[in-house]
């Protein structure tokens, strides 16, 4: 058992280092320890929170404020209440304006950011938004998956939502033969999440990274 709990937190610390520095990348403003990671934030984001980014350096204003529907009328920095989703911006001391990241997000209690995905890969279907990085994770957690992605489909005049899964490489061709068996498994394993229940589409790729 504690050989198993270790081998799913390196998992899920690969996983979110994989995601969370691609972020960084672009947007160097946080940082994190793994002591507060595996300690605060790992049941969170193994349960559909999304990717924790962590707190925002010295000297960085971070926020989380609205996201404008009509780029016309400009944007409003003033900070949501906590918990509430937005756009990630941040400035620093040495600017006067903010820089966009395009991606949604909240802050917890602890002052740490979360991302959500990117605001232009986020689905809204009946007023509720699905956002990618707090559905791709729980996925992510079952040991033949290499990564996930989240998406739509079209039907009709509707909009369904949809889980592209890639195996890990060297399981491909077994999940291939048993892809039946393994769509069934992950239709079942949909049902165990609210922010998943609703998802009707899946389909197994080729991990090509």
């Amino acid at each position: 058992m504690f050989l198993r709990t270790r081998l799913k937190y390196f998992l899920a610390m690969r996983d979110f280092r994989n995601v969370a520095d691609e972020i960084y990348k672009d947007f160097p403003f946080f940082y994190l320890s793994q002591k507060e990671f595996r300690d605060r934030c790992w049941i969170l984001q193994c349960c559909g929170a999304g990717i924790v980014l962590g707190h925002a350096k010295e000297n960085f204003d971070a926020r989380i404020i609205q996201v404008s529907e009509n780029k016309d009328l400009g944007h409003t920095y003033e900070m949501l209440p906590l918990g509430h989703f937005g756009e990630i911006v941040f400035k620093d001391s040495a600017s006067s304006e903010f820089t966009h990241t395009g991606s949604y997000g909240f802050m917890d209690q602890r002052d740490r950011i979360w991302c959500c995905g990117k605001i232009a890969d986020t689905v809204e279907i009946d007023g509720k938004k699905y956002f990618p990085f707090c559905i791709e994770p729980l996925f992510e957690q079952l040991w033949w998956v290499a990564g996930a992605k989240f998406g739509s489909v079209k039907r009709g005049n509707d909009i369904g939502l949809a889980m592209t899964i890639f195996p890990r490489k060297f399981l491909y061709p077994f999940v291939k033969i048993f892809q039946k068996f393994f769509l069934k498994k992950l239709k079942k394993f949909s049902k165990k999440f609210k922010i998943t229940s609703n998802i009707e589409s899946f389909s197994i790729e080729k991990f090509t990274n």
